[in-house]
């Protein structure tokens, strides 16, 4: 899979998961823990001041954690087919 095309499914697939029942709500307010105190917290590995790249690790961190959302919950790695316009479809 292109890059392009992993990082667009990813942010997709990710969010569906979010409002989705499937992903456990103590995982959801885990990951909102995570990326909150991250992003408070006063030292960041790229300065936030710098134009643009400034906020590369909290984009960064967002997507490892959508990513690690996709892995463990999509249907396809629990014997499903497919997520449809929001839909899943099973086998």
């Amino acid at each position: 899979m292109k890059l392009p095309n992993l990082i667009v499914s990813t942010i997709r697939t990710g969010f569906q998961l979010l409002i989705s029942q499937r992903v456990p709500r103590t995982v959801k307010l885990g990951l909102l823990l995570i990326f909150v105190l991250y992003v408070l917290f006063p030292i960041d590995i790229i300065p936030d001041f710098l134009p643009l790249i400034g906020i590369a690790d909290e984009v960064t961190l967002l997507f490892l954690l959508l990513r690690f959302i996709v892995k463990k919950y999509s249907p396809q790695s629990q014997d499903v087919t497919a997520v449809i316009d929001g839909e899943i479809v099973s086998k």
